[in-house]
C-alpha cells in the first residue's frame, strides 16, 4: 500500500521518456568514437571537412559546457523534462520537495545506473499497477461503499447548505418578529400596569363613577341637600381634573340629574305648600345658584300665577289641534280643501290673537308641505306622462311623422315662421296683475299633441297652486319645475338620436323642440312666475323693477328654470335659425 501511494512513481513515469533519450544518446556518442577508429584510414581524405566539423562540435561543446558549468543536476534534468511534461505536471514537480530530492538522486548517479534506471521504474510501474488491480479487485465493496458515502455527503451537504439558507432566512425573520414583540410587549406592559393602578384604586374609581346614580337617587328621594353636596364635589373634581374624559361625563350626568332636580323644585312651589316647605325649597333654589334674588322672586311669582290652568288648557287644545293637522292633512291631495281649512284656521288664529293666543304660526308648516307634496305629484305626473309616450314611441320605433304633430296640418313651413327667432320670455315688470288673457295657451302648442297634454297638465297644477301658494314654496316648486322640463329636453334628444333619420321627420323634430323649447318653456316659466307668484313676489322685493331687468338672452331674473340647459340638450335640434 506505501509503494501505491509513492509520489515518487507519478514523476518516475513522467520522466521515463527523457531518461530513455538521454541514454540513447549516451550510447550513440560511444558508437561513433568506436566507428571513428576503425575507419580512420578513410577519413583522412576528408580532413578538411571533419577538422571544420570537429571545430563547429567542439564550439558547441565548449558552449553548452559553459552553459551547465553554472547549473546544477536538479535544474539541467528540470530543463531537460519541461519539454516532455505539461504544465500541471512541471509544477508539480517544481513545488515539491521529493521531486527536488530525486531529480538530486538522478543527477548522482553514474551512467551505468541511469541506464538501468528506466528499467527500474519500468519494474516498479508495473508492479505498482498489479498491486493496484489487486487492490481494486479485494477492495471493490469498499471502494464501492466509499463513492455511495461520497454521493450522500455531497448529498447532504448540499441540504444543509440549502437549510442553512432557509434558516438564515428565517433568522432575519425570527429577529424582526422579536423587535416587533418586544414593542408589543411594551405596550402591552404599560397597559397592565394602568390595568394594575386601576384595580389598585378600584374602590375610589367606583366611588366616583356612582355619582351620578347616587344622585339621581337623592333627587328621586327628595334628598336636595345631599344631592347639592355631590354636585359640589363633582364641580371640584372636574376642577381638579379638567382633560379626564371619565370626570367629563361625570359632570354632564349630574348637570342633567341637576336640572331633573331644579325642574322638580319648581315644581314643588307651583303647588300648595306650607311656608316652612317653600323656605327649604327657596333655600334649595340658593345653593344651586341658578338664579340671582331677581329671577328667584319672578320664578317665585310666576310659579303662583292664577292664569296656569287656563294657559296648561290652551296649551292642550294646540297641541290637539296640531296632532290632528298632522295627521289629517297628509290625507288631503285638494289643495282648494287645504286653501278652506287654513283660511278658517288664520281667521281664528287673529281672533285669538287678541287674547294672546295666535296660533297661526303653529300651523302654515303642515299646508306648506302638503302644497308642496300636491303640486310636485301634479308635475311629476304631467311630466311622467309625456316622457312615456316617448319612451313608448322608441320601443316601437315610431317616426314622429306619425303621432308628435297634427295630422290635418301638414305645411310645415308655416309653422317655421310662427317660431320666434329666440326665446319668448315676457314676464311682468309692474305690481299689477296681468291680465288673464296674457296667460292663455298659444294655438300653435295644441298643433303638437304631447306638448298639449303637458300644457294641461302643467296649468293644472298652476291653478291648483293659485289657490294656496306659500311664498316659501317658490324656489323649491320652479326648482322641481325647471328639473323636470331639463329631463323632457334630454328625452327629445335621446328620441331624435334614435329614430329622426330621414328629411320629413327631421324638419318634424327641429319644430317640435323649437316649438318645446322657445314656446313652450317661456309661456309654462311666463304662467309659474307671474301667473301663481307675480303680485306677491312683487310685494315680497318692495316693488323694486330693477331686480326684474332681463339679461341679454332675455332671461327674467325670477326666472328659475334653466332654459339656457335646455337650449343647450337641444341644440341638435334647434337648427331653423339658421335655415331662415
Amino acid at each position: 500500500m506505501s509503494n501505491l501511494f509513492w509520489p515518487e512513481s507519478r514523476v518516475l513515469a513522467a520522466a521515463l521518456p527523457s531518461l530513455e533519450k538521454i541514454a540513447d544518446l549516451i550510447n550513440k556518442n560511444m558508437d561513433s568514437r568506436n566507428e571513428t577508429t576503425k575507419f580512420e584510414p578513410l577519413l583522412t581524405t576528408t580532413s578538411l571537412m571533419t577538422e571544420l566539423e570537429q571545430t563547429s562540435l567542439l564550439e558547441e561543446s565548449e558552449t553548452y559546457r559553459s552553459s551547465i558549468s553554472g547549473s546544477s543536476g536538479q535544474e539541467i534534468l528540470l530543463n531537460l523534462l519541461s519539454n516532455s511534461l505539461d504544465t500541471t505536471s512541471h509544477r508539480e514537480i517544481i513545488d515539491n520537495e521529493w521531486s527536488k530530492d530525486y531529480l538530486n538522486r538522478l543527477a548522482s548517479l553514474s551512467l551505468e545506473s541511469l541506464k538501468h534506471e528506466p528499467s527500474l521504474i519500468k519494474e516498479e510501474e508495473s508492479k505498482i499497477q498489479s498491486e493496484l488491480a489487486e487492490l481494486s479487485f479485494r477492495e471493490y465493496k469498499s471502494f464501492i461503499q466509499t463513492s455511495e458515502c461520497k454521493s450522500n455527503i455531497q448529498n447532504s451537504l448540499e441540504n444543509c447548505k440549502t437549510h442553512v439558507s432557509k434558516l438564515s432566512s428565517t433568522i432575519l425573520i425570527f429577529e424582526e418578529n422579536c423587535v416587533s414583540f418586544i414593542a408589543e410587549t411594551e405596550k402591552i406592559t404599560k397597559q397592565r400596569t394602568k390595568i394594575n393602578t386601576i384595580i389598585e384604586q378600584h374602590g375610589n374609581l367606583l366611588d366616583i363613577l356612582e355619582i351620578p346614580q347616587l344622585m339621581d337617587i337623592c333627587v328621586r328621594k327628595e334628598l336636595y341637600s345631599e344631592a347639592i353636596d355631590l354636585s359640589a364635589h363633582v364641580t371640584r373634581l372636574a376642577a381638579r381634573y379638567p382633560k379626564i374624559l371619565i370626570i367629563q361625563r361625570i359632570e354632564n350626568d349630574v348637570k342633567d340629574t341637576m336640572q331633573l332636580m331644579l325642574s322638580r323644585l319648581i315644581a314643588l312651589l307651583s303647588e300648595p305648600i306650607k311656608l316652612p316647605s317653600c323656605l327649604k325649597v327657596i333655600g334649595y333654589l340658593r345653593r344651586m345658584e341658578v338664579f340671582d334674588e331677581a329671577e328667584l322672586r319672578l320664578v317665585f311669582l310666576s310659579t303662583l300665577s292664577a292664569n296656569a290652568v287656563l294657559s296648561d288648557y290652551t296649551a292642550h287644545i294646540l297641541g290637539h289641534l296640531t296632532g290632528t293637522l298632522a295627521e289629517f292633512i297628509p290625507l288631503i291631495s285638494d289643495t282648494s280643501s287645504l286653501s278652506s281649512i287654513l283660511t278658517q284656521l288664520m281667521y281664528c288664529g287673529m281672533s285669538l290673537g287678541r287674547v294672546g293666543v295666535d296660533f297661526r304660526h303653529l300651523v302654515t308648516e303642515y299646508f306648506e308641505v302638503a302644497v308642496l307634496r300636491i303640486i310636485r305629484t301634479m308635475i311629476s305626473e304631467a311630466t311622467k306622462n309625456f316622457i312615456d309616450q316617448f319612451e313608448d314611441a322608441m320601443r316601437k320605433g315610431d317616426y314622429a311623422s306619425s303621432w308628435m304633430i297634427d295630422e290635418n296640418k301638414t305645411s310645415l313651413p308655416s309653422y317655421m315662421d310662427s317660431i320666434p327667432l329666440r326665446t319668448v320670455t315676457s314676464f311682468t315688470t309692474s305690481s299689477a296683475p296681468s291680465p288673464a288673457s296674457s296667460f292663455t295657451p298659444l294655438v300653435i302648442l295644441m298643433d303638437y299633441p304631447p306638448i298639449g297634454h303637458l300644457t294641461n297638465g302643467y296649468l293644472s297644477a298652476f291653478n291648483s297652486l293659485r289657490l294656496l301658494a306659500p311664498v316659501s314654496l317658490y324656489h323649491s316648486l320652479g326648482s322641481h319645475l325647471s328639473t323636470s322640463l331639463v329631463s323632457i329636453a334630454d328625452t327629445l334628444r335621446r328620441y331624435g338620436d334614435k329614430l329622426i333619420e330621414d328629411q320629413h321627420n327631421t324638419v318634424i323634430m327641429q319644430v317640435f323642440c323649437a316649438t318645446f323649447a322657445k314656446i313652450f318653456v317661456p309661456y309654462i316659466t311666463r304662467c309659474y312666475v307671474d301667473g301663481v307668484y307675480g303680485g306677491l313676489m312683487m310685494q315680497v322685493n318692495g316693488d323694486d323693477n330693477e331686480s326684474l331687468v332681463e339679461d341679454s338672452n332675455g332671461m327674467n331674473a325670477f326666472s328659475i328654470v334653466d332654459q339656457a340647459e335646455i337650449l343647450d340638450t337641444l341644440k341638435d335640434f334647434l337648427s331653423i335659425e339658421q335655415k331662415r
